[in-house]
């Protein structure tokens, strides 16, 4: 889950990353096309004298042609602030105090990007010949409706992309998983084996470093547990084969035991199992200890010296 958020995460910023940079490029380089188209129209109207006289058909004609081009509104305002030519036909003889009319009036020409109506507004002075006054304005109007239209299309094809880029990112993290996994699968079934029996198979898992570390640790308790096994067992055998037999002896000693039980009568059985050192100089081991008639438990080396004093 983490791998696919990782990957999921700067997948989905550099898709709304590269649409966002496509539409404001989109957006300046249309703006840019319109400022131009507006600045050859404006030497064109000052060379028919259009703001006195609206009836020249190469002017109308260049305007009809830029408005089906860029599928937008031209309006042409005189320095009265009087609309003389709409291609709308809406405003005609109106007068336009908007607020980009007024600067563009006062020589600055502006640009504006409504992304919720999708549309570019541009102004653009009209200049008098041989002078720099300003002697009206044109605003033009044009649509963005292809520049959202490609905006969905990149969302669509990116977002499809993404989900295709997740679903082999899933799949590669669960294959990435199982591989990690598996040397901790290793040592877990060698550990359940040991309830099984011992074996003289050695675990030796090397993919990472921890494996290894806790595979050497685990060795080392494994060898130890079966020496100590092999300890006890070997002690069980011993001590089931004397008391299957009539008489058993202690060594040297010259002490006799018949039927399991001691010279005195009073030996009632015998422990076994993990004990410590019953005389100097002897280590921990597996041994035996008798159970005596008066409720003490000792060892052989203890009882014998017990039974000769």
């Amino acid at each position: 889950m983490c791998i696919m958020l990782a990957g999921l995460v700067p997948c989905l910023a550099a898709l709304f990353g590269i649409v966002k940079f496509y539409e404001s490029r989109a957006v300046e380089l249309r703006t840019a096309e319109i400022q131009n188209q507006c600045t050859i129209l404006s030497n064109q109207l000052n060379n028919f004298g259009y703001l006195t006289d609206t009836s020249s058909e190469v002017i109308n004609a260049s305007l009809t042609q830029l408005t089906d081009i860029y599928n937008g509104r031209v309006v042409i305002v005189d320095k009265d602030l009087k609309v003389v030519k709409d291609t709308y036909d809406l405003d005609e003889g109106k007068t336009d105090v908007s607020e980009n009319v007024i600067r563009c009036m006062r020589g600055e020409r502006t640009s504006h990007y409504d992304k919720t109506n999708h549309y570019i507004e541009v102004t653009s002075p009209i200049t008098e010949r041989g002078g720099d006054q300003v002697a009206g304005v044109i605003l033009a109007s044009v649509s963005t409706d292809g520049i959202e239209v490609t905006r969905q299309v990149l969302y669509t094809h990116g977002g499809v992309s993404v989900g295709i880029l997740m679903a082999l990112l899933a799949m590669f993290s669960v294959f990435l998983a199982n591989r990690m996994v598996l040397p901790l699968r290793r040592i877990t079934g060698a550990i359940e084996n040991v309830t099984e029996g011992y074996s003289d198979d050695v675990l030796h898992v090397d993919t990472y470093t921890e494996t290894e570390q806790l595979c050497e640790a685990f060795n080392k308790m494994l060898g130890r547990l079966k020496l100590l096994d092999e300890s006890r067992e070997e002690f069980v055998s011993n001590v089931s084969h004397e008391l299957k037999t009539h008489d058993f002896h202690e060594g040297a000693g010259g002490l006799t035991f018949r039927a399991g039980r001691s010279a005195s009568g009073d030996v009632s059985g015998v422990y076994a199992g993990y004990c410590q050192g019953d005389r100097p100089g002897k280590p921990d081991h597996y041994g035996s200890a008798l159970a005596c008639k008066d409720g003490s438990v000792r060892t052989n080396y203890e009882y014998r010296n017990h039974e000769y004093q």
